[in-house]
């Protein structure tokens, strides 16, 4: 048995040569061309690596490996043969013939691949005599993009397309099956949501896409996933999709069982898995966590969970590169979880707990054991547990400075000094969202307006001491700058408050006043004609001072430019 070095040509031309007899194309070509960079001048290693390119449709590039071969040895006949069959298959024959014709020149008398040089120049020159003889051919041709158009832009035309159609599109004629059925990126990714409306997926629609794609699969997105059945996942084990990254399954109704042999079967490779509002157990979360080492983003909100599904026990948790967890509206976990969270995936940077049980003011405290996290969202009020919610917040707050994103609704404890707190240490906040603090007043919305220049959404809602003063002053320290969305909801707020939110905000687009009763027309008309071009949403239901002709004149402005209203007012009985 001949042996050769680990890096010898000869080595990585026969491993090339066992992935091209196994279709691994890709893995074919990056072994010729390994054995290319060792041995340049060899005309076998350009040829191979041409038809591995052949077969994954990169047809310029097996095109530059056959000029490559006729440089290096002109008196050689594979050179034009393969350049020749490039040609054909791109469809200028004109091309391919001028090749074979010049190679008929070049080529020693001797060798053998002469006679098939002249063989497939006769060919061309017969469909030529044929051509000429049907107009209707010939236009045909002409107008073929594949033919007419470099191969990247081909590409580009049909990456545009649905999937639905790029398979109508595979059935046009011989080449155009060809060019999309060899596709290595076509296949990639199997977004769903791009397709056909929602629930209209089937087993048998995702069966057919799947068998397409094959091994080339990336990415699977099918949300709002009704009518999808185990039969779904099983068609992507069969292949098996072991470089699937990204995997989208939402609102559907599979049983855990198929979702953990699904994840043990082909999770090595998985970077991303939404299961939201799924059947998706404890059991399930656990062989997550065991078997998806590459697992960055996980996604099991409105999933029936329990703190125990974080809970490994003595076994290895392999996700150790989660960035983004989401575990919002999992009512059936506790705080306990953060405890877990911390230990699982200590580099953490966007973690969604919205609606789990329990928060106290320890929760938050715990969660300062994060120092990477950017983006952090809770629900409910956050009982004190032997410490103060405003000792809390400085904890918190001192040990999260990259923190962009906050939100905590509904805590009615929340005070001026716990905003203080948080936007001293939290310079780069983007997003601020504490809807539902009662006992905030002005003094917060200055905190705000001295610390928060970068702030982009600002949520102060059903926090009656927030009035004109306030909103006035944090606009005036240049809060404003980059503001895109603002709720003031339920506070006291009049016509002022629109009016500096206008002057000040040359970039909002979403503003939400609901049951503010002292704003009126003349606010919401002046807000209007000076945002309307930008703004896309304007939200003013029960505003008993807002007429119906102020709403209409509201949806006329930012109707123009595709914005919209939500306008309704209930009369007091």
């Amino acid at each position: 048995m001949i042996k050769y070095s680990t890096e010898s040509p000869q080595k990585h031309y026969h491993d090339g040569l066992a992935a091209f007899r196994k279709k691994e194309f890709e893995k074919a070509q990056t072994y010729f061309t390994k054995a290319i960079v060792l041995d340049p001048n060899n005309i076998q290693l350009y040829d191979s690596r041409a038809a591995a390119r052949e077969k994954l449709g990169q047809l310029t590039s097996a095109l530059q490996d056959a000029e490559i071969m006729v440089n290096l040895d002109k008196t050689s006949a594979k050179g034009y043969l393969r350049a020749g069959k490039v040609y054909r298959l791109l469809g200028q024959n004109a091309k391919a013939l001028d090749i074979y014709n010049n190679g008929i020149k070049e080529v020693k008398p001797n060798d053998q691949l002469l006679q098939i040089l002249h063989r497939f120049a006769n060919e061309i020159n017969e469909m030529q005599e044929k051509s000429q003889e049907s107009t209707v051919n010939k236009s045909t041709k002409t107008c073929d993009i594949v033919v007419m158009f470099p191969t990247e832009l081909t590409h580009g035309i049909f990456e545009s397309l649905p999937l639905a159609s790029l398979c109508k599109a595979s059935i046009v004629s011989k080449r155009w099956r060809h060019f999309i059925i060899n596709s290595q990126s076509l296949w990639k990714n199997l977004d769903f949501t791009l397709n056909r409306p929602s629930g209209a997926i089937t087993d048998q629609v995702v069966s057919t896409y799947v068998n397409r794609g094959k091994l080339r699969i990336q990415t699977f997105i099918c949300h709002n996933a009704e009518r999808l059945s185990e039969r779904t996942l099983k068609a992507l084990r069969a292949v098996p999709c072991h470089n699937l990254k990204t995997f989208e399954l939402t609102n559907s109704s599979i049983n855990e069982t198929a979702i953990v042999i699904f994840i043990r079967t082909i999770g090595s490779q998985l970077k991303t898995i939404n299961l939201s509002n799924t059947q998706t157990s404890d059991r399930a979360v656990k062989t997550m966590l065991m078997h998806c080492p590459q697992l960055e983003t996980l996604n099991l909100s409105l999933c029936k969970i329990t703190t125990q599904a974080f809970d490994l026990g003595d076994k290895q948790c392999k996700a150790l590169k989660v960035r983004e967890l989401d575990l919002n509206g999992c009512r059936s976990i506790d705080k306990a979880v953060v405890s877990f969270i911390i230990i699982l995936f200590p580099n953490i940077t966007h973690l969604n707990i919205h609606g789990i049980s329990g928060i106290t003011t320890h929760t938050l405290v715990n969660l300062a054991h994060l120092p990477n996290l950017e983006c952090i969202s809770m629900f409910g009020n956050m009982y004190e547990d032997g410490l103060s919610i405003e000792d809390a917040f400085l904890t918190f707050a001192k040990s999260c400075p990259l923190l962009r994103q906050f939100v905590l609704e509904e805590c009615p404890d929340l005070t001026d000094n716990c905003v203080r707190h948080l936007v001293v240490s939290c310079v780069n906040l983007e997003e601020l969202t504490l809807n539902g603090s009662y006992n905030l007043t002005d003094e917060a919305t200055q905190y705000i307006g001295n610390y928060c220049n970068r702030l982009k959404i600002l949520r102060i809602g059903k926090s009656p001491g927030i009035t004109d003063s306030g909103i006035s002053v944090m606009l005036d320290l240049g809060c404003g700058s980059l503001l895109e969305i603002i709720e003031l909801k339920q506070n006291n707020i009049t016509d002022n408050s629109l009016r500096k939110l206008a002057d000040c905000c040359d970039k909002l687009k979403v503003i939400n006043v609901n049951f503010c009763p002292n704003i009126t027309g003349s606010g919401v008309a002046y807000l209007v004609k000076k945002c309307g071009k930008l703004m896309q949403h304007l939200s003013m239901v029960d505003c008993p001072n807002v007429a119906l002709d102020a709403a209409d004149l509201a949806r006329r402005v930012l109707g123009q430019h595709g914005g919209t209203v939500n306008y309704l007012f209930r009369a007091l009985r």
